[in-house]
C-alpha cells in the first residue's frame, strides 16, 4: 500500500483538477469558526470581477458577494455546512464587483485527508443565469439583442 499522500499534495491536485476543467471556486482553509479563502480560480476572477488579492482572506461567507437581494438565511445554511462538515447546496443572488446580479448554486463541498480530517473547504459556484448573463445592479436581466423579436425566425 502507498504512503499517505501529505494534505498540500491532495490541496494542490484537487486544485489542479477544478482548474482544468473550469469552475468557477475558492479554497477555504479549516480555521474555525470561519474557515478563511486561500485560492481563488481564474474563473472565478473573470465571473466575480474580483482580483484573487481582494478575495484572499476573506472568510466563507464571502461577504465581498452579498448585495440587497442576496438572502442571508442562505449563508447561514453555509456557515453550518461548514461547522458540521457536511457538503452542501444552496442557491443564492448574489452580485459581482460591478454591482451586476448572478444567480448561482453555491456548492460547499469539504475535503478529506485519508484520515477522514477535513483539510480544505472549496466553495463551488455554478452560475443559474440564462446563457451566463449577468443582471443589472438594478435587478433586471441584460437583455441578447439577437432574442429580439425582429431577429427571431418565423
Amino acid at each position: 500500500m502507498p504512503p499517505p499522500m501529505k494534505d498540500s499534495k491532495i490541496s494542490e491536485s484537487i486544485i489542479r483538477k477544478f482548474e482544468s476543467q473550469n469552475r468557477i471556486f475558492l479554497v477555504c482553509n479549516t480555521i474555525r469558526p470561519l474557515p478563511r479563502i486561500i485560492y481563488a480560480s481564474e474563473k472565478f476572477q473573470e465571473f466575480s470581477g474580483f482580483t484573487r488579492a481582494e478575495v484572499m482572506r476573506h472568510n466563507c461567507r464571502v461577504a465581498l458577494l452579498h448585495g440587497p437581494r442576496t438572502d442571508q438565511h442562505k449563508i447561514n445554511e453555509i456557515e453550518a455546512g461548514v461547522q458540521s462538515g457536511q457538503e452542501l447546496q444552496v442557491s443564492a443572488s448574489l452580485y459581482k464587483k460591478d454591482g451586476s446580479e448572478i444567480m448561482c448554486n453555491v456548492i460547499l463541498i469539504p475535503v478529506r485527508n485519508e484520515l477522514a480530517q477535513i483539510i480544505m473547504f472549496i466553495l463551488n459556484f455554478e452560475n443559474l443565469n440564462p446563457d451566463g448573463v449577468a443582471a443589472t445592479p438594478n435587478g433586471q436581466m441584460k437583455k441578447n439583442p439577437l432574442d429580439s423579436p425582429r431577429h427571431m425566425s418565423r
